[in-house]
């Protein structure tokens, strides 16, 4: 419970409602990977429902770009074909189908109007902190979804995630538990290490030449150097057509009128404030104190405005901002809670006014500047509309010539000369790369590595197919110069594998004298030699500067009787002697910290109480699957 409490790890249940809300609006070069999959009618049924190709197609899709989110960008796009993910991706189709079906009978039910408000606060459709229409449609569009069908996904989140709180709101959690979890989780304890790393024991070690031939004969691969190729290429990008493209000074002046709301910067205030906290459940003895509290604070403020800073300093309760004598610097009407933006709205330049109660107790306002709202002039933004255009004609041309520039280069697959005349690109050169990766990023793309290590490209001396490797980019490459893999000799290597086996050895002579030094502590007998120093204070919160492997293993060793000896292999080799002198539990007389962790608790125990859910459903639930579309794609 406690690794899992301290990793913050994730249930499927909560990355399946993360599926059904996180959309990804960048699902470049995805589409030709699955759009010529899976035709038939159906992949799966769930209790009497179908799941649709085209709903399994689009859910690989978001599942690659997801991959790649998560990887950086590299990520194999013939993943879409690997058994595995598509299990994966199926598993989750079909987990989201039951856990809708039994949150519908829950016969909760969100309006148009909840759903349309959940998708106007999120961030990809906000330009200059508003929601766009254009934005929302170019987006949901490029992610494959028709307005309807958007709304429907949101509806489903928002379902799922109520019925998360329902489940997680009726946890009860026991005071014991949570004192518990806040003993170890806040524990310290005090620590010795001694480490004994193979660089104290390598003038033990002799290490003969029999044994690095041995070595160099049974591990040949390690010495072999893989296929190598230089390579000469094409890039056809948007963004080297951008700066081909002409913009006119009359196609500047219609962007900017037809899109002057973006140009107009909202009314923004600064305003510093006092906080007075009160809980949400907080008794009407507790709310009066607040109160008298802040009402206090207020009188000594409006007598003396000057001083409005340090009254934050010394009463405010904002972390944040108390500091700096309550400025929570300047915001857009709404961007702060409800009661806090409409009072500073209200409010004249340098008037004080409160209390004012929100969610988070009682506020004293001061409000200390206002930037009035204003339109930026055409002179103001006329580069950036310049760039957008741009922008723009270069992914219209991009979209016109993308299929002829991909035909040229297969259609006079002997040079990528024509290509280059034809688009007026340059054709560049590459380092020496492997199959495993180029140091060029326009290279670096899986499938265009596979391709350039075929035959067809390699051995005949043919262009690659125009592979798209990044959003509006096509690359075809030809290889120019080509090195097989080759076996390095013995005496290139003998050096390396001499230090390699000399520290391999040396390493467990460490681990053999480490845990030798544990076993006569363990009978009662201290090893000479073995120099208990430099004591330090750890917590699973500050582990200093220990390796993880260590510090688990010093929160594992019993503290019935201190001090306590334990020992480990050292990730950097060598071996860890632990010793425990002190343990001191968690404070729990702090209720804020409570609190922070009753609430993380039920978290842990509703994810765990979902993992549940989803295999009792999936356990008696009619669910059919078709098994071949998990092994290739059906036509």
């Amino acid at each position: 419970m406690l690794d899992y409490f301290r990793q913050g790890a994730q249930s499927k249940f909560a990355k399946i409602i993360l599926a059904l809300i996180t959309i990804p609006f960048a699902l470049w070069g995805v589409e030709s990977y699955v759009r010529n999959g899976i035709s038939t009618d159906s992949v799966a049924t769930v209790v009497g429902q179908k799941i649709s190709a085209q709903d399994f197609n689009q859910a690989l899709k978001e599942g690659l770009e997801q991959q790649r989110a998560r990887l950086g960008g590299n990520v194999d796009p013939n993943m879409v074909d690997n058994p595995e993910f598509r299990r994966m991706v199926l598993d989750d189709l079909i987990s989201r189908r039951l856990l809708l079906a039994d949150a519908a009978q829950s016969g909760v039910v969100f309006s148009d109007e909840i759903v349309l408000s959940r998708i106007a606060e999120m961030l990809e459709f906000q330009v200059d902190g508003k929601f766009s229409w254009d934005r929302y449609e170019g987006l949901i569009r490029q992610a494959g979804f028709t307005p309807a069908a958007f709304k429907a996904r949101v509806r489903q989140g928002l379902m799922l995630q109520n019925h998360q709180q329902a489940v997680a709101g009726s946890m009860l959690i026991s005071r014991a538990s949570v004192d518990a979890l806040i003993r170890a989780m806040e524990q310290t304890r005090e620590i010795s290490v001694v480490n004994y790393m193979p660089e104290q024991f390598v003038s033990q070690v002799k290490v003969g030449e029999a044994d690095i031939k041995a070595y160099y004969e049974s591990h040949k691969p390690e010495f072999t150097t893989p296929d190598q190729v230089k390579l000469e290429y094409v890039a056809l990008s948007a963004d080297e057509l951008a700066s081909q493209m002409t913009v006119t000074d009359e196609e500047v002046k219609k962007y900017y009128d037809d899109h002057i709301s973006q140009y107009q910067q909202s009314e923004e205030r600064q305003a510093s404030h006092i906080l007075i906290k009160l809980e949400a459940n907080a008794s009407e003895a507790d709310k009066k104190a607040a109160l008298a509290k802040a009402e206090d604070v207020l009188k000594q403020a409006k007598s003396a405005p000057e001083k409005f800073a340090a009254l934050a300093e010394k009463y405010s309760q904002d972390p944040g901002s108390s500091a700096n004598g309550g400025d929570v610097g300047f915001f857009a009407k709404g961007a702060m809670v409800k009661p806090f933006s409409d009072a500073v709205y209200q409010m004249k330049k340098d008037e004080i006014q409160g209390p004012v109660q929100s969610e988070f107790g009682y506020h004293i306002i001061k409000l200390t500047g206002i930037k009035p709202g204003k339109v930026k002039s055409l002179d103001e933004v006329r580069s950036e509309i310049t760039a957008e255009l741009q922008k723009q004609k270069a992914g219209k041309k991009f979209a016109e010539i993308a299929e002829p520039f991909s035909n040229v280069v297969y259609e006079q697959s002997a040079s990528l000369k024509p290509a280059a005349d034809a688009y007026k690109l340059s054709i560049k050169q590459s380092p020496w790369i492997t199959r495993q990766g180029a140091p060029v990023p326009a290279l670096n793309n899986e499938k265009l590595l596979q391709a350039v290590f075929g035959d067809e490209v390699r051995k005949n001396k043919r262009n690659t197919e125009a592979v798209e490797v990044a959003p509006n980019t096509l690359v075809s490459a030809r290889v120019v110069e080509s090195k097989p893999s080759a076996l390095r000799p013995l005496a290139e290597v003998s050096a390396n594998i001499s230090a390699k086996l000399t520290r391999e050895q040396a390493g467990k002579l460490a681990v053999k004298q480490g845990k030798e030094q544990l076993e006569q502590i363990s009978k009662g007998t201290m090893p000479a030699g073995v120099n208990w120093q430099n004591p330090q204070q750890i917590s699973r919160r500050e582990p200093g500067v220990l390796p993880p492997t260590v510090l688990d293993a010093a929160f594992k060793a019993s503290s019935k009787n201190l001090p306590a000896y334990t020992g480990i292999d050292n990730p950097q080799g060598g071996y860890s002697l632990i010793r425990v002198s002190k343990v001191t539990d968690g404070a729990l007389n702090d209720e804020a910290k409570r609190r922070l962790f009753v609430d993380q608790l039920k978290s842990v125990v509703a994810q765990n109480e979902f993992n549940a859910l989803v295999s009792s459903l999936r356990e008696s639930a009619d669910v059919k699957v078709r098994k071949d579309i998990l092994e290739k794609k059906v036509q």
